[in-house]
């Protein structure tokens, strides 16, 4: 199995899979608001949760080891993030001492909610596909407003597919450059100056993708009414709703 880049949707009869789009997207918003604000407890019962999601979205498979180091690869941007975050309040935190030694503790609490986030946002894209999503948010629209003609599903999963797309273009310019040889020489200015063009051919190629994006819907002939494909709403949903929206409340009342 070839791993994923973080965020990238995984094809499978995963137990995710089966539920509604937004019903996923809410139950998602609903668990990131709540670990934005949430406590220590919190934090472990959502991030308990989190690992469910990832179970259910097939993360694991075909074998826990295997999952576990993927998700580590993918999480790795985490961690230059965290040295950053922790030097800008531990060192030099503005009132006038070097170090402030005891936000660390409070440094990490914030890096364990971004690390919860990442959970929650991994088990969302590894089952839950960009036309799906689209066509549930425009059929909705579609009931809501009675027309025919609007399509704002597609303006959603362009939105929320642009992280993962920007991670995937990423791993393919790192793999590019690794597999020339480029960069390979030692001293500071040469890493610069690779890490440099790295960075232009990674914002080259993220600009070439959303023209041929733009280009592939007018050749395709792209209308807004479009036909899309039917996804009811079932009780799993609801459910599934329900009791992400409960455990958000039950994240954020533990002291």
């Amino acid at each position: 199995m070839a791993q994923l880049a973080p965020f990238q949707f995984s094809w499978g009869d995963y137990p995710a899979r089966h539920f509604h789009p937004l019903a996923k997207l809410a139950s998602l918003l609903a668990l990131c608001l709540a670990t934005a604000h949430a406590n220590l407890a919190g934090l472990l019962l959502l991030g308990t949760a989190g690992a469910v999601g990832l179970a259910a979205s097939g993360a694991f498979r075909p074998r826990m080891r295997e999952g576990l180091k993927a998700l580590a690869h993918n999480a790795r941007f985490l961690v230059p993030l965290g040295v950053f975050v922790a030097a800008f309040r531990v060192v030099a935190p503005g009132d006038g001492r070097l170090f402030a030694w005891s936000e660390l503790g409070a440094t990490a609490i914030y890096l364990a909610r971004l690390a919860a986030v990442f959970v929650f946002a991994e088990a969302y894209f590894r089952s839950t596909s960009a036309e799906e999503l689209a066509a549930a948010a425009s059929r909705s629209a579609r009931r809501i407003l009675r027309r025919g003609d609007v399509d704002p599903g597609l303006y959603l999963s362009l939105a929320l597919s642009f992280i993962p797309r920007c991670f995937a273009t990423y791993e393919r310019a790192h793999e590019a450059a690794l597999a020339r040889g480029y960069g390979g020489k030692s001293g500071r200015g040469a890493m610069l100056r690779a890490a440099i063009a790295l960075l232009e051919c990674f914002i080259a190629n993220c600009l070439r993708g959303a023209l041929l994006s733009a280009e592939a819907l007018e050749l395709r002939s792209y209308s807004p009414a479009r036909t899309l494909p039917e996804l009811p709403l079932r009780r799993c949903d609801a459910a599934l709703t329900i009791g992400a929206l409960a455990l958000a409340a039950a994240a954020l009342a533990l002291p």
